[in-house]
């Protein structure tokens, strides 16, 4: 998110995000989903312990959760 804020404040004249609030804030809602719900379950060590065989069934299940 951090690189996202930087390059939006940075580069006015290519903006990033939309120009709506309400459709910015669905992006930044969707980035934080991704960056605190989502990512950090998907990390190496976790997917090593669930395995490789339930590794696409671990992330399917956390996206899914992420975004309902």
């Amino acid at each position: 998110m951090n690189i996202l804020q930087y390059l939006e404040e940075t580069r006015p004249h290519r903006p990033l995000l939309p120009a709506d609030p309400v459709k910015r804030a669905r992006v930044r809602e969707i980035c934080e989903v991704i960056s605190s719900g989502i990512q950090p379950l998907q990390n190496l060590v976790v997917l090593i312990y669930v395995g490789e065989e339930r590794k696409k069934e671990w992330a399917q299940h956390w996206i899914t959760r992420g975004f309902t």
